[in-house]
């Protein structure tokens, strides 16, 4: 950085500065509160300022990093006075940060590969799936039909940011998240974004959402999405630390009555007992496409498998 300063300081009447540079780590070229400083200071002719940073095997464990970069852009010298708009994101496939001038010179800046984004305009962090610029909507080649998150460290923020990715999504190749070692903090204001996604979206065919806190009032924005939901086959629910029970259920087994693409249902390890069973049972009467039902570790006695005994005489559904 150092060599660049000596370099830009010999040229006081410079106007148009691009720049290209990939780091190791993160370093003051980053920094807009010192390219601020330095523009005023020593480059007071400068009215265009193109720039791409790359920092490369940066394993990103935390969203504020993203924050911190973006933060000193989003000052009136940048946005007011230059309007110079900045954008950064992060690739988890490359474990890669991009810094960029928002700007329509930079060639081959989008990725097929998902990725956070944060903007100087825009400083709500949001995830990107894939690009649709120049692809064929009609193609379902890379869909993502297939959305598996249990043991993340995602809380109800992060599903919104996934969420609002997946309405009217048409491809994307698979979503892999940085944390893996602890349950997410996914809640019931984070099943009602997905559930808001369901009404919309309509290539997703599996939603594993299992472990994390998601109750009765989650498994109610989820049943009433799927009144309107036509592609999702597997629904996996199993292990809510919030615990589903009765009420939720209810919820559930009104919108299966008329359900007619889950075939898959997976419950397990929840607070499902003969009261939530018969709920259960009643909707199984009428339901013709599920397939299997998982039930596993719940709080169902001899009743409750009465009930499901019953209705599964004359329905397709294997109880596990």
């Amino acid at each position: 950085m150092e060599d660049l300063k000596c370099l830009l300081l010999l040229t006081p009447s410079l106007v148009h500065l691009k720049l290209v540079s990939s780091r190791s780590k993160i370093d003051s070229i980053f920094d807009g509160s010192y390219w601020e400083q330095f523009i005023q200071n020593n480059l007071l002719l400068l009215n265009k300022f193109h720039f791409f940073f790359a920092c490369n095997n940066n394993k990103l464990n935390d969203i504020t990093t993203l924050d911190s970069v973006i933060l000193p852009f989003q000052s009136p010298f940048w946005r007011n006075s230059k309007r110079w708009f900045v954008t950064c994101d992060y690739i988890p496939e490359e474990s890669k940060i991009r810094l960029y001038t928002t700007t329509s010179i930079w060639k081959n800046i989008e990725t097929r590969s998902p990725k956070l984004l944060i903007s100087s305009i825009n400083p709500k962090c949001r995830m990107i799936l894939q690009s649709n610029e120049h692809m064929d909507q009609n193609s379902r080649k890379g869909t993502l039909t297939i959305l598996r998150l249990p043991f993340n460290g995602i809380s109800d923020i992060g599903a919104q940011y996934l969420a609002d990715a997946l309405r009217n999504h048409q491809s994307s190749p698979t979503v892999t998240d940085p944390y893996d070692d602890q349950a997410n903090g996914l809640g019931d204001e984070g099943a009602k974004y997905f559930a808001d996604a369901l009404r919309t979206n309509k290539t997703l065919t599996t939603l594993d959402l299992s472990c994390n806190s998601i109750g009765d009032v989650g498994m109610k924005y989820l049943s009433d999405a799927l009144k309107n939901n036509t592609s999702l086959m597997s629904l996996i629910l199993a292990r809510q630390y919030a615990g589903i029970g009765n009420t939720g259920i209810q919820c559930l087994s009104n919108v299966l009555r008329e359900n007619k693409t889950l075939i898959m249902l997976d419950l397990s390890r929840n607070q499902i007992d003969d009261i939530a069973v018969q709920y259960l049972a009643d909707a199984l009467r009428n339901n013709q496409t599920l397939i299997t039902l998982d039930l596993s570790a719940n709080r169902i006695e001899n009743n409750g498998l009465q009930y499901l005994a019953n209705a599964l005489m004359n329905n397709k559904v294997r109880s596990q």
